[in-house]
This record gives C-alpha cells, sequence and structure tokens, in this order.
C-alpha cells in the first residue's frame, strides 16, 4: 500500500434559474453554456425521432373503419 497515491478532485455544478450552467473541477471552469442548446444529447429529447427506415407494410390499409 507505499504506493497508494491519495488525490481528490471538486466537482461542480452550478444551474441558473435561465437554464444555463457551468462546471467546475478543482474551481477551474471546464464547461459552460445552455442546457437546452449546448448538451448533446439534449437534455429534453425531441418529441417524436424520426425513422428514415420506417415504412407501413405493403397490405397497410388507410381507410377508416
Amino acid at each position: 500500500m507505499k504506493n497508494l497515491i491519495k488525490y481528490f478532485l471538486i466537482f461542480i455544478l452550478v444551474l441558473s434559474d435561465d437554464n444555463n450552467f457551468k462546471m467546475y473541477i478543482d474551481n477551474k471552469l471546464i464547461n459552460s453554456g445552455n442546457l437546452l442548446k449546448d448538451m448533446e444529447p439534449s437534455i429534453i429529447p425531441s418529441k417524436e425521432i424520426v425513422d428514415e427506415n420506417d415504412r407501413k407494410p405493403d397490405d397497410w390499409d388507410e381507410q377508416e373503419k
């Protein structure tokens, strides 16, 4: 256990009312931006994900019942 290195990091995430954020590691700013615009993937995903390979079956009936 002589070679055991003990090192601690302090992670801080500051969130603002206007959806902005700042990320700090050991009190150094490492990232900042808007949660809704700058995060990937988005904090709020799209309501519908478009699947370009999606198609209706050949025997699909469009008529109302």
